[in-house]
């Protein structure tokens, strides 16, 4: 199987934009001799040609215009991520606008709106990203002042030692159905009822979410058939509504072909974290912060009958958010 570098990718695309080797070479600072010979290791490395000599210069092969459709995709996301990488490593201004972070959904921006309220700032900014490890580096890193990390309670996590976490709750993961799903009419959906549907989960690669809950069907009897993979919300109900399970947040929202329902005996479980660094700006405020974390999460529960319920029924599992929100006794 050839492995191009990145620097093949560019000759190539270089070439075709170009025309012509001789200008194609004028432009990557190289002799014309020296390009044709590096274009010859490259098809040698294929296998097929690139390029047909005509007239009009070098025209791109049926494998030269493939490879050259690929290469630009690539060196596309390539620049975009070292352009991420590069505002990452950059030292933040002194005196910027404070920023939180956490995963995709509301419970961001609701924090942000409460944070910005309770200490009368001018802004505040936010940061959307997957995993707990992206999550726990932009804290470390001081590029985000607070983040609100998702950590599956059955994995193994490690918090930073720059970085300090306080649970904010222990939520559950629900399950989405098809809306005529004959397991939607149940209070709770046991998970060994799940055995013969097929799954769409975030991709491994993105947090532990598959490995949670194949290490949950295992415990209760199978292995998930997961024929999807997606971090998109509307692509994840599109393929409730087609047919296929997921797992969702408690209070996700119901309705148009979709159903959500509480597992029995919540089987996964996701401890949610504020985290922050002890000698970052804002961590003197870092009381106030969890207050308004866990405001803001109240907000949320109220969105569902079945999250409601499930809530009224574990206070265990949120007696930090309730303490935060009464305030000194």
């Amino acid at each position: 199987m050839p492995e191009l570098e990145l620097r093949h990718l560019r000759v190539v695309c270089t070439v075709v934009d170009a025309g012509s080797l001789s200008r194609a070479a004028a432009q990557l600072g190289v002799s014309q001799p020296a390009l044709t010979a590096q274009l010859q290791r490259i098809e040698r490395q294929l296998g097929g040609r690139l390029f047909e000599r005509t007239r009009e210069g070098m025209t791109p092969t049926e494998l030269g215009d493939f490879l050259v459709s690929g290469a630009r995709v690539v060196l596309a996301d390539m620049s975009h991520l070292m352009a991420g990488v590069a505002e990452r490593v950059k030292p933040r201004a002194a005196g910027g606008p404070v920023l939180v972070a956490g995963s995709a959904g509301p419970l961001a921006p609701m924090f942000a709106a409460r944070l910005r309220s309770a200490l009368d700032l001018p802004q505040v900014g936010t940061e959307v990203e997957s995993g707990s490890r992206t999550l726990f580096r932009l804290v470390q890193s001081g590029r985000v002042d607070f983040a609100i990390v998702e950590a599956w309670r059955d994995l193994p996590y490690r918090i930073p030692e720059a970085v300090r976490a306080r649970l904010l709750v222990v939520e559950p993961s629900f399950v989405a159905l098809p809306e005529e799903h004959p397991l939607g009419a149940l209070d709770v959906v046991p998970l060994a009822r799940l055995a013969e549907e097929d799954w769409a989960v975030v991709p491994p690669t993105e947090s532990g979410e598959q490995l949670a809950l194949q290490r949950a069907c295992a415990q209760a009897g199978f292995t998930p058939r997961i024929r999807h993979h997606t971090t998109e919300s509307s692509s994840a109900r599109e393929l409730v509504r087609s047919g296929v399970v997921t797992l969702a947040h408690p209070a996700s929202r119901q309705g148009d072909g979709v159903t959500v329902r509480p597992l029995a005996g919540s089987p996964l479980l996701v401890d949610l974290l504020l985290t922050w660094r002890p000698d970052g700006p804002m961590a003197g405020h870092a009381d106030v912060a969890f207050r308004c974390a866990a405001e803001a999460y109240l907000g949320l529960v109220g969105r569902s009958e079945s999250f409601q319920r499930w809530w009224d029924e574990h206070p265990e599992a949120h007696a930090e958010l309730d303490a935060a929100v009464r305030g000194p006794s």
